[in-house]
């Protein structure tokens, strides 16, 4: 199980197992830029650091508010702004880009459907993947 940290603004602070392969990101990885609304934009730029290793990547995020839409996953049936992410990952030289789709309900006050995808630039392969909100419990 993967364990993610952000900061009250909902910017990515570290990730990792448990145990192991803990990475922090400097500055906050900024996915959002609140208050949300139709066709905001912003561009964000942190480092991830490896602490096991001390190896860095960079991260890019270009981003627009492109829609406001009704997204329905297996917790329910939210009203939502769907977010256009485009991704760029570089390390070791090596830039990977990709596209993360994103809706977020401020009723849950989180994304409840991300679809991304990336695509290795030196083998073309491409890496999809979809992930939804299960369920949730607003304290």
């Amino acid at each position: 199980m993967r364990i993610l940290k952000f900061d009250p603004q909902w910017n990515l602070v570290s990730s990792g197992l448990p145990t192991s392969d803990k990475t922090t990101f400097s500055p906050p990885l900024k996915y959002f830029d609140f208050p949300l609304y139709l066709g905001k934009r912003w561009e964000a730029r942190s480092t991830e650091t490896i602490l096991q290793t001390g190896n860095t990547h960079i991260h890019v995020i270009r981003a627009v508010v492109a829609a406001k839409e009704k997204v329905t996953v297996p917790a329910g049936t939210f009203y939502s702004f769907k977010l256009v992410l485009d991704t760029e990952l570089i390390e070791d030289g090596k830039r990977t880009l990709g596209k993360d789709v994103s809706w977020y309900a401020p009723a849950v006050h989180r994304t409840v459907r991300s679809e991304i995808k990336s695509v290795d630039p030196v083998t073309g392969k491409v890496s999809k993947r979809i992930v939804q909100l299960l369920s949730f419990e607003l304290r």
